[in-house]
């Protein structure tokens, strides 16, 4: 249970962007000066998180320190089982401590994509983003002693995944956010309870002692941003996809090879949201997974808005997974489309 909501964690907290966000309600604004101001203050404040499922919720508070452009020290204060532990990105690079141990170790790395975060808006996807969303400003509002700007932003089509944030004022950092789902029930929030901006970061917090974790170890890749860039072999080999939801587009194609086996991660975007599929033969290497015909696949994880099948291909069996934040609908069009 600790380790899945550290890949959680891990994943919301490499680092907290910055947007920019006018008093005047104008879209282009809005969304220029969020990619000019992205990543570019430097602050320490402790932040309260808070994962919602089901009718539970898991809570955890950090603070943190953070250098711009890609330097972030976060400790966790609660829960008390993980209290002490330390995550700290550099670059691209992420590492992990324990609060029982001594040395870091380098969990994670970034697969050629800038840092992400809650809200964080891609230049490439400058137009993509105001074609999908609407932004809704509302009141001046207080947050951790500041006066920010709370904004819904909502997708033009229906049953998708929305947010609100409240921008600071005076330099437009995101000191509030919240994620809801197609339900409109609320799957995340995270809130500023301390903030202070410009502050004296001591660089000697970012000179740590690490080890690789090879478990977690993986091989080299390669990033494709179409699917004529890709190789014929690869062409022939990728899975195709014959539906893809309104408003989104190909992001890239990452091809992955380990252990003599080639893994395969498809990602689209609308903009803000995600939808990624992955991609993996199954082989006489690989027995922990039973194979299945098309009609019987079986799901995972509903909450996630993700499913997990097993396909028998013209040319053998793959595993795919299809993770997105999307209605169950969607995703079964997507996965009936598919074509090996």
């Amino acid at each position: 249970m600790f380790f899945k909501y550290l890949r959680i964690i891990v994943f919301i907290s490499l680092l907290d962007s910055c947007l920019a966000f006018s008093q005047v309600a104008d879209v282009d604004s809005i969304l220029y000066k969020s990619i000019i101001n992205q990543n570019k203050i430097n602050y320490t404040g402790v932040i309260k998180r808070e994962i919602f499922h089901n009718d539970s919720c898991f809570t955890i508070k950090q603070r943190i320190f953070f250098r711009a452009p890609d330097r972030m020290w976060s400790e966790i204060l609660i829960p008390a089982k993980m209290k002490g532990a330390v995550i700290v990105r550099i670059g691209k690079k992420i590492f992990f401590k324990s609060h029982r141990s001594k040395i870091f170790r380098l969990r994670e790395s970034s697969r050629g994509r800038e840092p992400a975060n809650e809200f964080y808006i891609h230049k490439k996807w400058f137009n993509l983003l105001k074609n999908n969303y609407r932004f809704v400003p509302s009141e001046i509002v207080e947050i951790a002693g500041r006066w920010c700007y709370p904004v819904i932003v909502k997708s033009v089509h229906p049953e998708r995944p929305w947010i609100k944030a409240w921008f600071d004022k005076d330099n437009s950092f995101l000191l509030k956010f919240e994620k809801y789902n197609s339900e409109n029930k609320v799957i995340y929030r995270s809130s500023y309870e301390e903030i202070n901006f410009n502050s004296t970061i001591d660089e000697n917090i970012f000179k740590i002692k690490y080890k690789r974790d090879k478990k977690r170890r993986r091989g080299p890749f390669k990033i494709f941003s179409s699917y004529e860039s890709l190789n014929e072999k690869t062409r022939k080999e990728l899975i195709k996809v014959n539906y893809i939801p309104p408003g989104f587009i190909l992001d890239r194609i990452i091809v992955t090879e380990w252990k003599g086996e080639k893994f395969y991660h498809i990602i689209y975007t609308d903009g803000l949201n995600t939808l990624s599929l992955f991609q993996r033969e199954i082989n006489k290497k690989n027995g922990r997974i039973r194979s299945s015909d098309r009609r019987k696949f079986r799901k995972r994880t509903e909450e996630r808005r993700g499913s997990s099948y097993i396909v028998r291909g013209k040319k053998g069996k793959y595993f795919i997974s299809i993770i997105g934040e999307l209605s169950l609908k969607e995703i079964n069009k997507i996965f009936r489309s598919i074509e090996i």
